[in-house]
Parts: structure tokens; sequence; C-alpha cells
């Protein structure tokens, strides 16, 4: 379980619990085209039902059984961190920056201060997937330090089929 939330700093970043009032940013996110080809979001038919998504993961947010941070620059939602499942002493979690936002270490930056989060409330490793085409992820990964390992998994994701492959960290 997720004990506390907690406020993140780093040197350019906040990373808290996503406020209600930024649900139209996290719909901006959900909805970008970008954002879907290397990040599983439904695809939805309406604005309402990603309305729907959005307001469940800010509640998620909020929950202490669940991982979901935003990232923000300048009180600014530009991404999220997320968990896709935990036990006990292992986590995966997933992330999102807006595409206006890569290739500034951004990404990096969120990700290793989760990382020492995840480590301070008992989390041993840290696994994060990622698909096989996304290369800028997985060097977002290999500057966090983390090892590849002999995992994968093939979905059919959008109509697709899509390699993901994973990453570890020992914590």
């Amino acid at each position: 379980m997720i004990i506390h939330k907690r406020i993140i700093r780093t040197d350019r970043l906040v990373i808290k619990v996503i406020d209600y009032t930024d649900i139209d940013r996290l719909i901006y996110l959900l909805t970008d085209d970008l954002i879907g080809k290397t990040y599983m979001v439904p695809s939805y038919e309406n604005i309402n039902e990603y309305n729907n998504l959005a307001e469940k993961l800010v509640s998620f947010s909020y929950d202490i059984a669940h991982l979901f941070y935003g990232i923000y620059l300048d009180d600014l939602l530009i991404g999220f961190i997320n968990d896709c499942g935990f036990t006990e002493t292992k986590i995966e979690i997933g992330y999102v920056i807006d595409p206006v936002y890569q290739n500034n270490g951004y990404c990096t930056e969120a990700l290793k201060a989760i990382m020492r989060y995840l480590s301070d409330i008992g989390f041993k490793k840290v696994i994060l997937g990622y698909f096989s085409n996304n290369l800028a992820s997985r060097r977002v990964m290999e500057k966090c330090d983390m090892n590849k390992i002999n995992k994968l998994d093939v979905i059919e994701y959008r109509g697709k089929k899509e390699t993901i492959l994973y990453y570890e960290k020992n914590l």
C-alpha cells in the first residue's frame, strides 16, 4: 500500500497529487496523439469519456492505495507518474511528459525523485516497461541507472501489435 502522499521537490519540478482544477490539463495529456503512441491510454469516442477517466485518475492521486502523482513545472501540469501494480516490496510504474516539454531532462529528474520516494516508503524494486520503438523512454530508464531485464510482453494496442520491454532497479 502507498502509505501517504508527499510533495516531492526537485531543482525544477514539483511532484504532487493532482488538483481537481487541473482536470482540463490532464485531459489534454490523455488526448495528445503523441502520448497515445507510447503510453497506453484508451481511445474514446467523446470527450466525456476522457473527462470521466481524468476524474478517476485524480481520485487515484488522493487515494493512499495508488501512486498517481502530477509532475508540475511552474505550477503547470506537464506530466504524471502512476503505478501499474505493486506488491509489498516491488512496484511497476509508468510515466508521461507532455511532448512540448520532452528532451529537457524533466522525466529523468522526476523519475529519480519518485524512486527515492518509493525507497523511503519501503519499496525495494521498481520496474518500468516501454514500447520497443520508444527509444527516448529507454534512455530515461538508462539515465536512472536501471537495468534491462529478460522480460517482454506482446500486446495489441490501438490495432497494432506492440512489444513491451522492461527495465528494473533495486532501490
